[in-house]
C-alpha cells in the first residue's frame, strides 16, 4: 500500500529535524565536557576578574538549560558565534572552505565512477577467468587500505622520489597538480567498492531468467548486456554513488589534513587542536546538513529510477 505523499513529506521533515536537533545537542554538551570555554578563550594566565567577565559575556553563568536553549536558538538561526582565532563568523569561515572540499569530493567521485564501473563490468564478464579473479582480489585489497597510509605512499613516490608534485597542496600550483594526489587517495576506496558492487550486481543480473530468455531468442550479446542486464545492475550503483558523495565530504578530513589541502576538513582539524569550539561546531553542522540532504536525494533517486520501489 502506498504511503500518502503528505505523510512521506511529514515523516521526512520530522526525521531531518530530529537528527539535526540530536547533533546540535551533542555538539553543545561536547563543548562543556572539554573544559571551560571561557578559560580556553582568555588563556590560563587570565585574572579571575577577566575570566568571570568573559563567562558572563558568553552566558556561562546561566543555568545549563538556559545555555542549551540559547545555543539551539542561535544555531537554528545559523549563528555559531565567532572563531576565537580569526575573530570572524564561524559559519562564514566554514562556507568559504566548503567549495574546495566539495570540488575534491566531486573529483574523487568522478574518478571512482570512470575507473570503477568499467573495471567492475570487465570483472563480471570474466569472473571465472584468472584476470577477473585478480581484479576482484585487487579491489578487496584496495578497499581495505587506510586512506592515510595510501596517501603517505603516494607522497613518498610522486613527491619525494619523483618530484612530480609538491609535498603539500600549494595554492600556487595549478589546479591539476594541487588536486591530483588528494583526489586519487580519496577515490581509491570508492573505486574498489564500485568494482565489487558492479561485479556482483552484474553477475547476479546475467543469471536472471529474462537475460537467459533474451539469449535464447538470439539477441546479440552486446545488446543483452547494455540494454537489459547492465541497466538493471546499475540501479543500486547510482544510488550508492549519490550517497558516497556525502561520505566523501566527511571522509576527506584525513586526506585534506595529510596533503594540507585548504578545505573544510583541514580547517576543522586545526580548529580542534586550537579548541576553537565555534568553528568546530559550525563545521560539524555543515557536514551533517550536507549528509542529510544528499541522503534524501539518494533515497528519492533510488525510488525514481527503480519502479519496483514505488510499487
Amino acid at each position: 500500500m502506498l504511503v500518502p505523499l503528505s505523510k512521506k513529506v511529514f515523516l521526512g521533515v520530522l526525521q531531518f529535524a530530529t537528527i539535526v536537533l540530536s547533533i546540535l545537542t551533542l555538539l553543545f554538551f561536547l563543548q562543556r565536557l572539554t573544559g571551560d570555554p571561557a578559560a580556553v578563550l582568555v588563556g590560563h594566565n587570565a585574572t579571575p576578574e577577566l575570566l568571570e567577565a568573559v563567562r558572563e559575556e558568553m552566558g556561562l553563568n546561566q543555568p545549563i538549560y538556559v545555555q542549551y536553549a540559547t545555543f539551539i536558538g542561535k544555531a537554528l538561526q545559523l549563528d555559531f558565534g565567532e572563531s576565537n582565532r580569526f575573530q570572524k563568523s564561524a559559519l562564514e569561515l566554514v562556507m568559504a572552505r566548503f567549495p574546495s572540499s566539495l570540488l575534491l569530493s566531486v573529483s574523487a567521485l568522478t574518478l571512482a565512477v570512470l575507473v570503477g564501473v568499467p573495471i567492475g563490468i570487465y570483472a563480471a564478464l570474466y569472473f571465472r577467468r584468472a584476470d577477473g579473479i585478480i581484479v576482484n582480489l585487487f579491489a578487496g585489497v584496495l578497499q581495505s587500505l587506510p586512506s592515510f597510509w595510501l596517501g603517505l605512499v603516494l607522497l613518498l613516490i610522486f613527491s619525494v622520489q619523483l618530484g612530480w608534485v609538491g609535498s603539500v597542496a600549494n595554492l600556487e600550483d595549478n589546479l591539476l597538480r594541487r588536486m591530483a594526489l588528494p583526489t586519487i587517495t580519496l577515490a581509491s576506496f570508492y573505486v574498489a567498492r564500485l568494482i565489487r558492487l558492479v561485479r556482483s550486481g552484474l553477475i547476479e543480473e546475467l543469471n536472471e531468467a529474462h537475460i537467459l530468455t533474451a539469449h535464447s531468442k538470439g539477441l546479440q550479446p552486446r545488446r543483452v548486456l547494455f540494454v537489459h542486464a547492465l541497466r538493471n545492475a546499475l540501479i543500486p550503483v547510482l544510488a550508492f554513488v549519490t550517497l558516497d558523495l556525502s561520505f566523501m565530504i566527511g571522509g576527506s578530513i584525513i586526506v585534506e589534513t595529510l596533503f594540507s589541502y585548504s578545505g573544510m576538513g583541514d580547517q576543522m582539524v586545526k580548529a580542534i587542536f586550537n579548541r576553537d569550539y565555534a568553528l568546530v561546531q559550525a563545521s560539524m553542522f555543515v557536514i551533517v546538513i550536507f549528509v542529510l540532504v544528499i541522503n534524501m536525494i539518494s533515497n528519492r533517486l533510488y525510488t525514481f529510477i527503480d519502479p519496483r520501489i514505488r510499487a
